[in-house]
């Protein structure tokens, strides 16, 4: 699949459920028009919210500006966050950055409590409650609210990724190098770049990639084992994109609540 269909199968369901455009087909196009073009850095998101509302006013619908901002940014968001994901799955960048961190880029009340939902599915506290996992873990689609293993992980969440550097998951006792796996294709056409001894890290390093230390107190960092759960790895050719029941789903629950962003007592 390429990345323009890839970009448009995620936008749809987020126009069509935050907007009700389904059987607006006319009016859904060109929403997603608008958000490509945001995508593309063609725009802004002033901009991007502008034209949508004047298109759906101009269609006779009602524009509610929370909800416009809403798809916008949720647009946006979820096609940074599985260009960041696909991208993130190539070797090269698995073996100079194996680890992701959740953490809040944009500072804002959340509806989940994310260190509570991180431990329940298995996730590993690192000090001062980091939150880090292995690129490929099973753990970020099961905390997605939207069933979908890149951020935003739930509508209005400022949580996002930040890499982290192999030296540092070593250092951690994330990874290991016990064996060599073979280099992609990829790697292959671009060999002539590296010399034979960074090959030869890259294949120790990636085969290490999708292994938890078993040693818990490793340099002190490790709060507690990993548990297995979180440890099972996911392949990307298998993951799909079709969450439009999901984030339907995730739609009827927050937009009850008087904001999507910062009910305290809203049910996560």
């Amino acid at each position: 699949m390429s990345k323009s269909s890839d970009e448009k199968q995620i936008v749809m369901p987020v126009v069509n459920g935050l907007l009700q455009l389904v059987g607006q087909s006319a009016c859904a196009k060109r929403v997603v028009q608008v958000i490509s073009r945001l995508i593309d850095g063609r725009s802004n998101s002033a901009t991007a919210c502008a034209e949508i509302e004047d298109e759906l006013k101009g269609k006779g619908m009602v524009a509610d500006s929370h909800r416009v901002e809403l798809c916008v940014e949720t647009a946006f968001g979820l096609v940074c966050g599985y260009n960041q994901w696909r991208n993130g799955h190539e070797s090269m960048a698995r073996w100079q950055f194996p680890g992701w961190e959740l953490v809040q880029l944009h500072s804002r009340p959340e509806t989940i409590d994310w260190p509570d939902a991180w431990r329940r599915h298995g996730g590993c506290l690192y000090s001062d409650g980091r939150m880090i996992a292995l690129e490929d873990s099973t753990i970020w689609h099961a905390l997605s609210k939207l069933e979908l293993p890149f951020p935003p992980f739930d509508l209005g969440s400022g949580m996002r990724w930040r890499e982290i550097a192999r030296e540092e998951v070593l250092a951690l006792g994330i990874i290991s190098g016990s064996e060599t796996p073979e280099l992609t294709e990829d790697d292959r056409l671009n060999a002539e770049q590296f010399t034979e001894a960074e090959l030869n890290a890259l294949r120790i390093e990636l085969s290490g990639a999708n292994q938890y230390s078993a040693n818990v107190e490793h340099q002190g960092h490790l709060a507690q084992a990993q548990p297995a759960a979180s440890r099972s790895r996911v392949d990307i050719r298998t993951v799909s994109l079709d969450f439009a029941e999901a984030i339907q789903s995730r739609i009827a629950s927050l937009l009850g609540s008087p904001s999507v962003r910062g009910n305290p007592d809203q049910q996560a």
